[in-house]
């Protein structure tokens, strides 16, 4: 079986058990994901985060972006092309829905240093890799980054291993609601 069918696999596997997540259990794993994240060290010292403006299937970040954009700066991707560029988070109200459904902001890409990108995923491992949608917009687009990676999702997100290839960018923790993996 090759890569790209395992991925496949895990896709649909992970997508089906996010389907039996209740709504209260969803906010309170979420609430205790993010309460993690805020008490790490590599968060707190950031200036300069990219977060991501979730899909319903994803960690919600909304309200965290919202919080957070009163004291750090907060970019979230935007795609443009096959390229995913960081722009500046300032309101709701100047976001705008592009490639894939995907919100975004409206303005110019960021061009300076960024110190921590929250990357979700369908599914993790503990050596820090990742299964995404399968676009690879995050693999190119981390491949130069030198900050902090860091993966978020739910516990049942987080596997022993997933299948990776040479391009794909391992993360360098990965927080859920349970635990914080330094890779």
């Amino acid at each position: 079986m090759s890569i790209a069918d395992e991925k496949k696999i895990i896709r649909t596997e992970i997508r089906s058990m996010k389907g039996l997540l209740r709504a209260e259990e969803k906010a309170a794993a979420t609430a205790k994901a993010l309460e993690k994240l805020e008490q790490q060290d590599f968060f707190i010292t950031a200036q300069t985060v990219l977060l991501y403006w979730s899909l319903p299937d994803e960690v919600p970040t909304q309200a965290f972006a919202e919080k957070w954009a009163m004291e750090k700066i907060i970019l979230l991707p935007a795609i443009v092309g096959d390229k995913l560029e960081a722009r500046l988070f300032t309101s709701k109200q100047d976001m705008e829905t592009g490639s894939f459904g995907i919100v975004q902001p409206i303005g110019e890409a960021f061009t300076g240093k960024i110190d921590l990108a929250i990357i979700p995923g369908l599914a993790f491992d503990k050596n820090g890799y990742r299964v995404g949608r399968g676009k690879g917009f995050y693999d190119r687009f981390l491949a130069d980054f030198s900050g902090i990676k860091c993966g978020l999702c739910y516990d049942f997100q987080l596997l022993e291993q997933v299948p990776h290839e040479g391009f794909d960018i391992p993360m360098n923790v990965i927080v859920t609601e349970n635990e914080v993996i330094q890779v």
